[in-house]
């Protein structure tokens, strides 16, 4: 049913919209005002991060991606964006059973690594394309992520988030009104991506921290104690949410003592 919902699809200038008899429309509405990338990618998707880092990888390995594929694969699965794709996008997907099955994983690893190829080489070549943008969800009542962290901001990241990781790979700080859509939901639930790969993949306090200050600080801090001050000090209405946040996550974070397979 999803295949044959999916093919009544239509992309126009206002967005994708419904074809289907009988079925509400989905209207996506230009985006109202400016919005920090960072502020779409922490603390819930930490994934934005890992596509990052896979098209940084890319840039320094495109030859290699052209002269000996096999070697470039193997690399490639090393990468967290391999435990993006296996712990994240397989299981959602409609063939989650294939996470199970090595060859056909395999296999379909290889074709998303073709397709981030050629949109890297696109936007390397042609920048960002305004025709396709990038869809923010909002909603009139934000419920907390199933994880349990309940955030105060009203845009999330949806769909395009292989082009926000771009747009920051390229030092783009801030998504334009022109560059974006909203769909609007009466109750959205924000995916939690952050707390999946905290779980398939070694992060180090470190890491998580500097990523926690993309959006709750001015400037790169590192560590549990320095992040609370800061935040303590400069605002101090985010506090509790950002200490909620960090209940939810530090058991997952990785330590000397307690890696993540």
């Amino acid at each position: 049913m999803r295949r044959v919902v999916g093919a009544f699809l239509e992309r126009n200038s206002r967005g994708f919209r419904r074809r289907v008899p009988g079925l509400v429309r989905i209207a996506y509405q230009p985006g109202p005002e400016p919005v920090p990338i960072d502020h779409l990618v922490s603390p819930l998707r930490y994934d934005i991060i890992v596509r990052e880092r896979y098209f940084a990888f890319l840039r320094e390995r495109r030859a290699l991606a052209e002269e000996d594929v096999e070697d470039f694969m193997e690399l490639s699965r090393r990468q967290p964006y391999f435990a993006w794709f296996s712990r994240i996008v397989v299981p959602s997907s409609n063939h989650p059973e294939i996470a199970a099955d090595p060859e056909r994983l395999n296999a379909a690893f290889e074709r998303r690594v073709r397709a981030s190829i050629e949109l890297l080489d696109a936007f390397e070549s042609m920048g960002y394309d305004r025709r396709r943008p990038i869809v923010l969800r909002t909603g009139r009542q934000i419920a907390p992520t199933l994880t349990g962290k309940r955030l105060a901001r009203r845009m999330y990241a949806a769909d395009g988030c292989h082009r926000l990781a771009l747009l920051r790979l390229k030092g783009v700080n801030v998504l334009e009104s022109g560059m974006y859509r909203v769909r609007d939901a009466k109750v959205l639930t924000p995916r939690d991506n952050t707390a999946i790969l905290l779980d398939a993949m070694p992060i180090s306090p470190h890491d998580y921290f500097s990523f926690l200050s993309l959006s709750y600080a001015d400037r790169e801090i590192s560590s549990e104690e320095a992040l609370l001050d800061h935040v303590r000090s400069t605002d101090p209405d985010s506090l509790p949410e950002l200490e909620q946040v960090i209940a939810v996550d530090s058991p997952r974070l990785s330590t000397p003592a307690r890696p993540r397979a």
